[in-house]
């Protein structure tokens, strides 16, 4: 089978050859929650000790970790109680993946207990997935 060659496209002097795409349209509701979680963020930010929350370390990157994911509770994106400062390499893994040290972090037992305020049916499912990672 033989190969054609490849066919260039002539362009003008000073034209990208790269496709120009538009932005991608957000929703009037998820620019509100959007708008909310990032105010969350910043009164979170304007009280932060500078610390991660998990290992008690000045470390840098610090994210702001979900205790309930927003992917499955979107309703708690926003909620100051369920966000924590944890240093991205370390704790925020350890407590997204619910691997094995997760009941080692120094505010394990205080995200827990936010977890079972806010749901307690996932509160169960995590608390069975760290008793099987131990």
């Amino acid at each position: 089978m033989k190969r054609t060659p490849l066919k260039r496209k002539t362009r003008l002097k000073g034209q990208s050859s790269l496709k120009r795409t538009g932005l991608k349209k957000v929703s009037p509701e998820r620019a509100k929650r959007e708008r909310a979680k990032h105010k969350t963020y910043e009164e979170i930010d304007a009280e932060w000790n500078g610390l991660c929350d998990g290992c008690g370390k000045r470390v840098w990157p610090i994210n702001n970790s979900h205790l309930l994911p927003e992917s499955k509770f979107p309703q708690f994106a926003a909620t100051k109680q369920n966000i924590k400062k944890h240093c991205q390499e370390h704790c925020h893994r350890l407590w997204e993946g619910g691997i094995e040290g997760v009941k080692d972090m120094l505010d394990y037992e205080e995200n827990m207990k936010v977890v079972k305020e806010l749901d307690y049916n996932y509160y169960l499912k995590l608390r069975a997935k760290h008793n099987r990672n131990e």
